[in-house]
């Protein structure tokens, strides 16, 4: 009975992400083509959704999964511990506290709105499920390195999806 009911829950995973995947393609050529009518002369008055790169590691909402964004959009190059890390008082310094336990985005995308107060809360568009914050006086990773400004979303507000395929898959 469990395999018969993951089977069905995996085929309606799957064909939520070729459909979002075929959406994502629609858009990709609608933008291409208004990037042939910019280049040509027209000028267009608002930017489109962000859509990532659909061939790269995307990163989507834990919630609902609708994709946030992707590899390309993360800082780049991403921080590392250096020698002005700092660690939290008390805090025991293992393996586990050192790695990196969020992603760190390296500007704001369309869909996070304003971000024009020094801090806020991100919130997925789709579901308003609160997936990560912004602070432009910077935020200390789980690692001890500050990082400025700071676009962060933990990696356990969102999945990372890879292309397997001709699908979508979740990472392990």
């Amino acid at each position: 009975m469990a395999r018969f009911a993951f089977s069905l829950a995996e085929r309606a995973v799957r064909r939520r992400w070729e459909k979002e995947f075929d959406d994502h393609e629609q858009q990709q050529r609608q933008s291409d083509k208004l990037d042939t009518d910019v280049a040509l002369g027209a000028v267009t008055d608002s930017p489109g959704p962000h859509v990532p790169n659909p061939q790269k590691t995307r990163y989507s909402c834990r919630k609902c999964r609708t994709v946030l964004f992707g590899v390309a959009d993360l800082e780049d190059p991403p921080h590392t511990q250096s020698q002005h890390s700092f660690r939290k008082k008390g805090a025991s310094h293992n393996i586990t506290s050192s790695l990196c336990q969020s992603h760190f985005l390296a500007q704001p995308l369309s869909w996070m709105g304003g971000c024009g107060d020094m801090e806020g809360k991100l919130h997925c568009p789709k579901c308003l499920y609160k997936v990560g914050h912004y602070s432009w006086t910077g935020a200390q990773c789980s690692c001890g390195t500050w990082v400025v400004p700071a676009l962060m979303i933990p990696k356990s507000k969102v999945d990372e999806m890879k292309r397997a395929g001709g699908s979508w898959r979740l990472k392990d």
